[in-house]
């Protein structure tokens, strides 16, 4: 679906963004 793709998408970059 596409806003879970979106969601799942999002926390991904965030996750890189933080580290």
């Amino acid at each position: 679906w596409v806003f879970i793709d979106f969601g799942l998408d999002l926390a991904a970059c965030i996750e890189l963004i933080e580290k």
